[in-house]
C-alpha cells in the first residue's frame, strides 16, 4: 500500500508538472490562433495552414491536463477546507 504522504507528494508533483504543461499549451493555442488569422504578424512566425494544423492537435492535450490539473487541485482544496470530515 502507497504511504498517504508519498501519495500526497506524488499528486502536487503531477499537479505542478500539469501546470507547466498547460501553461505551455495554451500559450501555443493561442499564438498558433493568432498566426491562422493573421493577427499581430504571428502569422510570420508560424505559416496559417500548419497552425491551424498545431492547433486542432491541441485540443485533447489540453482538455486532459486541465481536468488533471483541476481535479488533483480540487481535491487538495477540499481537504485544506475540511469539506469530507472523517466521523
Amino acid at each position: 500500500m502507497v504511504d498517504k504522504l508519498k501519495l500526497q507528494r506524488l499528486l502536487i508533483r503531477i499537479n505542478r508538472i500539469s501546470c507547466w504543461l498547460l501553461l505551455f499549451f495554451v500559450v501555443a493555442y493561442i499564438v498558433t490562433g493568432y498566426a491562422m488569422t493573421g493577427r499581430f504578424g504571428f502569422n510570420t512566425l508560424i505559416r496559417p495552414r500548419i497552425a491551424l494544423n498545431y492547433h486542432n492537435i491541441m485540443h485533447a492535450p489540453l482538455i486532459i491536463l486541465f481536468l488533471i490539473h483541476v481535479i488533483i487541485s480540487i481535491y487538495f482544496a477540499s481537504k485544506r477546507w475540511k469539506i469530507f470530515k472523517k466521523k
